[in-house]
């Protein structure tokens, strides 16, 4: 079988205004296959499921991004280490972010500094529990759904709490709902 490389203008596969794409090569020659020269292959299995992303982190990203575009970047840090530690980042709070997080029950003072309070960290990991799928026990969530509940920790965050119907909204629009995150 024998091929030759032919360079023929215009052969480019979808219009556009640049001509230097024309100068593209042609293959011309017999075909590469046959039915008479075919090699039979193995049938390829179905491609595996990839495993799915921790929820917790994939829900912790969300809820940041969203604080970011209500608040300043050190936001994310914060959210990042309420979730994890269960006391905001040792970056300065700003004073009206404290009182709305102390007015809101989500922090208190102590004398190692602030930390959560017991309630937010019992709603937190009973939320966590939910998103991995280890319990559907909603009773230990609290009174709020996850979107409310959610919503109300970014604004008091922000130190904007008017802003938690709004921030609630962004929030279901980025997947996270009343009772779990949607894929």
């Amino acid at each position: 079988m024998r091929s030759e490389l032919a360079w023929r203008p215009s052969a480019a596969e979808f219009p556009h205004d640049n001509p230097l794409v024309d100068r593209c090569a042609l293959w011309i020659g017999g075909p590469l296959c046959s039915i008479e020269n075919a090699v039979p292959q193995a049938p390829v299995p179905p491609a595996e499921k990839p495993e799915s992303a921790d929820p917790i982190a994939t829900f912790v990203r969300t809820v940041t991004e969203v604080a970011l575009a209500h608040g300043a970047a050190d936001m994310a840090a914060h959210i990042e280490s309420l979730f994890q530690f269960g006391t905001p980042a040792p970056l300065e709070l700003s004073a009206s972010a404290q009182a709305a997080m102390l007015e809101g029950n989500i922090l208190e003072a102590t004398e190692a500094g602030m930390r959560a309070t017991s309630s937010f960290t019992r709603t937190s990991a009973a939320w966590q529990t939910v998103l991995r799928g280890e319990s559907g026990d909603l009773s230990a969530c609290g009174d709020s759904t996850l979107d409310a509940w959610t919503a109300e920790l970014i604004a008091r965050l922000v130190a904007n709490p008017s802003k938690a119907a709004m921030i609630r909204r962004d929030l279901r629009r980025r997947g996270i709902a009343a009772f779990g995150m949607l894929s």
